[in-house]
């Protein structure tokens, strides 16, 4: 029984993540949405490769803010708990 509980929790993931991308690109096919509207997943990733040190400087500048954020309000929390 347990076998069959780890193959269901390792398909549906799998078979949802396919009903998705199916959903998108058939949406995209039926309406003939341009590229700009509704890019397809394989656009999705060339972008984001094509812009990926400008991905990463912008991702690293956020965790910096939020890194930032955590500190103070770490040393605020303290202060006051004194």
């Amino acid at each position: 029984m347990k076998k069959n509980s780890r193959f269901w929790l390792w398909i549906m993931p799998v078979l949802s993540g396919l009903v998705f991308f199916t959903l998108w690109y058939a949406v995209k096919a039926t309406l003939h949405a341009s590229d700009w509207l509704l890019p397809t997943p394989a656009q999705i990733l060339q972008a984001a490769w094509s812009e990926r040190v400008r991905l990463f400087n912008a991702a690293v500048s956020t965790a910096g803010g939020a890194l930032g954020g955590f500190v103070l309000a770490t040393s605020i929390g303290f202060a006051f708990a004194l």
